[in-house]
């Protein structure tokens, strides 16, 4: 659990960074029609970062609380992630690891046992949530360079 605490902050920037750094006519290319652009994998990974610190605070403050899930694809089409600003999207995503860092650092491993009941999945522990953080993150950054591969290769 304390591997990923430490690469919190680190993530966001090299997140940040590699974003950034994506020309803005590949944001909006779906590789497939069901394929989520590039805009709307950033936007996701924003949004699941705040439901995923949300449930952290619940499981550290709440005995047992309920996990409510979320259908990551309706809230694409229908909160228009295409539509979002992606500068907004990457300062808000830096800011929101930043602010959230100390809760992350005050967790001690005993905390990792804490748990909460998921709407879907059941029983989910703290330490798996701290996890899934940061391997969220780094599965998403993966999509975004298939979806560059995949544009490149349409030239």
């Amino acid at each position: 659990m304390q591997q990923y605490i430490v690469s919190f902050i680190a993530d966001a920037e090299v997140f940040a960074q590699f974003v950034r750094s994506i020309p803005v006519e590949e944001l909006n290319y779906k590789p497939t029609f069901t394929s989520w652009s590039i805009k709307e994998i950033i936007v996701h990974v924003v949004d699941t970062e705040m439901i995923l610190q949300h449930r952290i605070k619940a499981i550290l403050a709440e005995d047992n609380p309920v996990i409510q899930a979320f259908d990551q694809n309706l809230w694409t089409s229908e909160l228009q992630y295409s539509l979002r600003d992606i500068e907004d999207q990457v300062a808000l995503f830096v800011l929101l690891r930043k602010v959230f860092a100390p809760t992350l650092q005050s967790i001690r491993d005993v905390d990792g046992e804490r748990a909460g009941t998921h709407s879907t999945d059941g029983t989910i522990l703290l330490k798996d949530i701290i996890k899934k953080m940061s391997t969220h993150l780094q599965g998403h950054i993966g999509q975004i360079e298939r979806n560059r591969a995949t544009f490149a290769l349409r030239k």
